[in-house]
């Protein structure tokens, strides 16, 4: 079937649900989800953006919604290459989530990763390192414990670790990663394959 998202069908949305704006924002975050889980950005692109800016419309500029929107988005552009404008879209979110005290969840380490994932491919390391930091000790301060996010996080921190040359801490970070993410797939991804590649690296 053709990618391509008509705009009769984002009219749709909008118009049959404009008294359901939460279910219409997340209907069109998880069309776009989808539309990026078959690596057709543009589409993916248009329908987050468009949640986005219905969140800030009609739900306010602290809603857990247009933070939800904002990570899909910037994921969105982590996949086009666009780390500067991830960076920007996904700090927003962290911020939004700072000031309304949802930052100390699991989808809060997740972020934190995300940001230093880019900073890394950004080569800004020191930084980078940083906020691996953080997203590390909010993921081992989670109650209760979520193995699938703490060995995300520790992988992405042996990444960004092998890259500084840093090897005897990146091998100790990639094998506690290992048995965490065992079976573990996040945004089509199998994090097991990608732990065990970045041993093998180190």
């Amino acid at each position: 079937k053709d990618a391509d998202i008509s705009e009769d069908d984002l009219t749709r949305i909008e118009k049959d649900l404009v008294d359901q704006p939460r279910v219409q924002i997340t209907l069109m975050r998880h069309m776009g989800q989808s539309y990026s889980g078959i690596g057709s950005w543009p589409e993916a692109k248009a329908l987050i953006e468009r949640s986005v800016a219905a969140a800030r419309d009609k739900l306010g500029a602290d809603d857990v919604e247009l933070i939800r929107s904002l990570e899909a988005l910037g994921h969105v552009h982590y996949n086009m290459t666009r780390y500067e404008d991830a960076q920007r879209v996904f700090e927003e979110a962290a911020a939004i989530r700072t000031a309304t005290g949802l930052d100390r969840n699991a989808a809060a380490a997740r972020l934190q990763h995300s940001i230093a994932t880019v900073l890394n491919v950004r080569q800004k390391y020191a930084e980078a390192m940083q906020v691996h930091r953080k997203a590390e000790a909010l993921a081992r301060a989670l109650q209760p414990p979520d193995p699938a996010v703490l060995g995300h996080v520790l992988q992405g921190f042996a990444y960004t670790l092998n890259e500084r040359g840093e090897l005897a801490e990146a091998e100790r970070y990639a094998r506690e990663s290992l048995p965490l993410l065992r079976g573990v797939v996040y945004e089509g991804f199998d994090l097991y394959a990608n732990s065990l590649y970045v041993y093998a690296n180190i």
